[in-house]
């Protein structure tokens, strides 16, 4: 099988294991790479890696190891270059060197490893640039195979950087976005502790947080495979792996300030639509999802004096506007296009944005996409129409405040985490939104109104996604008449439109979530 440059993800540099099988292989291969008559790993000079080679094998074998449990066509970039390895960074925890390329090179050499070689792009300023593509061969493959199925046992060390400092903005998926004036930007930012004492507290709820996601089963349990695909701005297929490979959370601030983004990225469930999101369960247990109705355009209209109601709609006009769409249609594409246009400096990126979001919203399973198609009149018209109709908001139109708003409910989102960290109950975030078990909806319902009471002073709305089915309501019921009664009093005089929806549990689903209740059951053992 030849190697896809374009199917691949960077090398990840703090994959940690200490189980007894990964020690044994990567020793025998340390002794096989080392033995071969000509080859120089070993480090030259007076000067050693801050890493031990044996170090930097084990956590490129395991890394190579977890990408071809998810997808065995996957293949890892790692950089060639000497400048692309800092091994005194705040950001590389394992103290990755340069040294791992000779690593690399003697896997290569004793057939370990399939590679594609690229090299810098002097022509077009970079454009074409790639770093090289390795895959595990078919011979190293065969040694994975003899593994058992070690991928709970595999981690991320707790050097890993949790809280990012960043010249560069995110795309919605915390993946930089390149900057196209040609101007020098640093993706990572290196700064100390004593500087912003704030943000040690930050770094503490994070790492909780994510050693909560670890011992926590989370996937879509209607899939057949570990990974969803979906297209890419340029019309690629991508495979988004599902599981405990593509979990790990990290809160990323933009443009060099404490105070622009801030929000909190990494979960695959971030990459994966509503359709797929609604399949999501947590230790077995069937989700939910509630979200702020219009968040930002809530916040930029409190900033004007402006409050609306609960059951206010921001996003459904008096009438029709567009010729050929209907009011859902209609609704959905102004949804997208005012949120664009917030996070936008003026309306041609806007429109730009709304055309580039619609393009990728294609719905793998059904062919369809989940935005109409506008041109930038029918765009025009439709952002006057929710202009005309609500004056208030104009100056937040078009004003590049969407990176100061996503702070801001990155504070509300930090609130949530905490409270749910302290219950020892996983919450998935997607920034306005959060999954949970579908017993812990009321919990989040109150925590998500306590969180904005806190960062705004003010109640912003919510909605549920997915209610509960019978089932889950008699479960939920009875969890609060015998720890919470008064609200329990509560609950049982409301009217409960429970969904149909119910996730189906396909056998890969079944069967995964069995390995990992063995391995959670060892671990309280052990």
């Amino acid at each position: 099988m030849t190697i896809d440059p374009e199917h691949s993800r960077p090398l990840d540099v703090h994959r940690w294991s200490d189980h007894p099988e990964i020690k044994v292989l990567t020793d025998e291969i340390w002794l096989e790479i080392t033995e071969v008559e000509g080859l120089i790993v070993l480090p030259t000079g007076n000067r050693k890696p801050l890493a031990p080679l044996l170090k930097q094998l084990r956590v490129l074998l395991i890394d190579l190891y977890v990408g071809w449990l998810a997808d065995p066509s996957l293949s890892i970039g790692i950089s060639r270059s000497n400048n692309s390895y800092a091994p005194k960074s705040r950001y590389n925890g394992l103290h990755i060197s340069k040294e791992i390329i000779k690593v690399i090179d003697a896997l290569v050499s004793v057939g370990l490893l399939d590679h594609h070689n690229f090299q810098n792009d002097r022509v077009y300023g970079g454009k074409f640039s790639r770093t090289s593509r390795y895959r595990p061969s078919s011979k190293l493959q065969a040694r994975f195979a003899k593994l058992q199925d070690l991928v709970f046992d595999i981690s991320y060390n707790e050097k890993k950087e949790t809280i990012v400092l960043s010249d560069f903005e995110t795309d919605e998926t915390g993946k930089a976005i390149k900057a196209k004036d040609g101007s020098k930007k640093r993706l990572l930012i290196e700064y100390g502790n004593d500087d912003y004492p704030f943000v040690a507290p930050w770094r503490l709820t994070l790492n909780r947080y994510n050693e909560l996601l670890a011992r926590s089963h989370i996937d879509i349990s209607s899939l057949d495979r570990p990974y969803i695909e979906r297209k890419t701005k340029d019309n690629k297929i991508q495979r988004v792996p599902i599981g405990r490979g593509n979990q790990y959370v990290q809160r990323i601030f933009s443009r060099n300030s404490w105070e622009l983004n801030g929000r909190f990225y990494g979960g695959w469930w971030q990459q994966v639509g509503k359709s797929y999101r609604k399949d999501i369960m947590i230790d077995g247990s069937p989700t939910v999802e509630i979200d702020y109705k219009g968040m930002h355009v809530a916040i930029l209209a409190s900033e004007q004096g402006v409050l609306m109601n609960d059951s206010y709609d921001w996003y459904t006009l008096d009438q029709i506007v567009v010729r050929g769409l209907d009011r859902a249609s209609q609704r959905k594409a102004l949804k997208l296009l005012v949120l664009t246009a917030i996070n936008a400096s003026s309306k041609e990126k806007a429109f730009k944005a709304y055309q580039s979001k619609r393009t990728s919203s294609k719905d793998k399973r059904t062919g369809l996409y989940e935005f109409p198609k506008l041109n930038k009149a029918q765009l025009d018209l439709l952002l006057s129409c929710f202009i005309k109709k609500h004056p208030f908001l104009e100056e937040g139109i078009c004003s590049d405040r969407g990176i100061e708003l996503m702070f801001m409910d990155s504070q509300i989102t930090e609130i949530i985490i905490t409270k749910f960290v302290e219950q020892n109950e996983p919450v998935l975030t997607i920034h306005d939104s959060y999954i949970v078990k579908a017993d812990k909806a009321h919990l989040l319902e109150k925590t998500m109104a306590e969180a904005t009471a806190i960062v705004f002073n003010n109640r912003l709305p919510a909605e549920q996604e997915g209610q509960l089915t019978q089932e889950q309501t008699m479960h939920v019921l009875n969890q609060f008449r015998q720890h919470d009664f008064d609200t329990y009093l509560d609950l049982v005089g409301k009217k409960i439109n429970p969904p149909q929806h119910k996730p189906i549990q396909t056998n890969r689903y079944k069967n995964d979530y069995n390995k990992f209740k063995r391995w959670r059951e060892r671990m309280l053992r052990d």
